[in-house]
């Protein structure tokens, strides 16, 4: 049987605040950590946002061209909403619909014609979005993602 080694009082007076500071060190560890995946989550999904929401806007745009117009005049009310084609305002408003969780001041689109909005023209929507960290622990400045898709008018 072995016999219990007491602990002295003034070695036990010593080691008193040991788990106040152990537990600080890693409760700081914890949410350098937590904060760090979580501006790496967001980041990724800024990045992965502007390249769906470009494919998705140029696809929008693509059907909504000159030959979905139902208004005969769009001097008056040009865009979808007045009955016409869609327009750069109407692509911008749809992807910043699309933001959900990030900042839509600062989304741009970007939404460029070749040659116009008829049928068998081109449509190019480029996306960008400036992701600023939330806790500025890896990265300090601002970093721009941005994305564009091209696709052929079939209305």
């Amino acid at each position: 049987m072995r016999k219990r080694i007491p602990v002295s009082t003034r070695r036990r007076r010593r080691q008193k605040g040991n788990t106040l500071l152990e537990l600080a060190i890693c409760f700081t560890s914890f949410l350098m950590l937590t904060f760090g995946a979580l501006d790496f989550g967001l980041a990724v999904y800024s990045y992965n946002f502007c390249y769906y929401a470009a494919r998705d806007a140029s696809r929008y745009a693509s059907v909504h061209g000159a030959g979905s117009a139902t208004a005969s005049d769009c001097s008056a009310s040009p865009g979808i909403a007045g009955g016409c084609a869609a327009n750069s305002s109407d692509i911008s408003s749809f992807v910043s619909k699309m933001a959900i969780a990030l900042d839509s001041t600062k989304l741009t689109t970007t939404t460029t014609w070749t040659p116009d909005t008829s049928a068998g023209s081109e449509v190019n929507v480029k996306v960008a979005y400036t992701y600023s960290p939330v806790s500025a622990l890896a990265l300090s400045n601002s970093i721009t993602f941005s994305s564009s898709s091209q696709m052929e008018i079939v209305h």
